[in-house]
């Protein structure tokens, strides 16, 4: 089999997953915002800003405003340390959060460069005692950065580590997929495409239709 016809395989095998796992969700359609930056400290030290909004179409207004900071320390060319920091705020209920994250890449296979996020996440949330942890998992293939558009593909998953009413009732609870493009845009890039962020809920499941954009720079 050749790698175009490699690649299509892989992205139809997500599609249909995904496909079956949307079906009867209920719908939200979003926009989701965010700016990255990454500066250079030293030879193996960078500091790490990023601020997203998260806009809710149905609604009419910000579900969701986040800013993260932290320290990143480069093990190698192909393997990075982060140590974060998250303020976010939905609606009332403003939560503090502490990540510690591992990147790795993988290199070049099928036309797409691949790598890795993984994240362990201490979650604090404003006047309550119900503390929580969660894993998250992400896997990115993307292609050359150029000032013509290319492909970007990413899922991630996340695994809830403790049990807490505001956590809900299952482990593995939330993914996101994003297909998209990105371009070179002077020194940064940026990143627009469509985002599902699948939830499961005792409620009932959302599948979450987001329009993203994002800058890095």
């Amino acid at each position: 089999m050749g790698k175009g016809k490699c690649m299509r395989f892989i992205v139809s095998g997500i599609l249909i997953f995904f496909a079956f796992n949307v079906y009867g969700a209920t719908s939200k359609n979003s926009i989701w915002l965010g700016t990255f930056s990454k500066k250079e400290l030293s030879e193996n030290y960078s500091a790490w800003v990023e601020a997203q909004l998260r806009y809710g179409l149905d609604q009419g207004g910000a579900n969701q405003i986040l800013y993260r900071t932290g320290l990143l320390y480069s093990l190698s060319q192909n393997h990075e340390l982060g140590f974060l920091y998250a303020f976010i705020q939905s609606g009332l209920q403003r939560e503090h959060r502490l990540t510690f994250q591992h990147s790795q890449k993988y290199g070049h296979w099928l036309s797409l460069n691949f790598s890795h996020r993984a994240r362990l996440e201490a979650r604090f949330l404003e006047d309550s005692d119900d503390d929580a942890g969660r894993f998250r998992y992400l896997i990115r293939g993307e292609g050359e950065l150029s000032s013509t558009p290319s492909f970007v593909i990413w899922d991630e998953v996340f695994v809830n580590t403790t049990s807490d009413s505001w956590t809900g009732d299952f482990a593995q609870n939330r993914n996101r997929l994003f297909v998209g493009v990105k371009v070179k845009v002077f020194n940064s890039r940026s990143e627009i495409g469509y985002l599902n962020q699948y939830v499961r809920r005792s409620a009932g499941d959302v599948s979450e239709h987001i329009a993203t954009i994002y800058w890095f720079f």
